[in-house]
Order: structure tokens, then sequence, then C-alpha cells
């Protein structure tokens, strides 16, 4: 999603986003970028919100503090 989204970002507001972002490039990728101690739960969340906006590339990104 770029480079202003490296923020926390409630979990709601990820599929408009995503969707926001892929009007805009519709060549776009998605890449989550999470902390280690996030649950899988999350990322499938995220990448299920990708699928609905029709982004089937989605990469898992973890990091710690």
């Amino acid at each position: 999603l770029g480079d202003v989204y490296k923020r926390q970002v409630d979990i709601r507001a990820v599929r408009s986003l995503i969707a926001q972002k892929f009007a805009e490039n519709p060549e776009a990728s998605v890449v989550v970028r999470m902390h280690e101690q996030s649950t899988a739960e999350k990322y499938v969340k995220i990448a299920d919100a990708a699928r609905e906006v029709k982004i089937y590339d989605v990469s898992l990104v973890p990091y710690a503090d």
C-alpha cells in the first residue's frame, strides 16, 4: 500500500485502503509487514480483504520492534 501505511491500520479499514490503492494502480500487489507477535488470523483477514478486491499477490514480511 505504500510508505504512507507504515503505521498501524485498523483491520476494519484494510479492505477500503487496499481497494483505493488498487484503483490507483491495478498492477499492485500487497505486502503485509506484521509484527512477529501478530496472529495468523490477522494475516488471513488482510489476505481475504485483498482477494475481495481481486488482488491475489499477497506477501507476508514479518518484523520485530
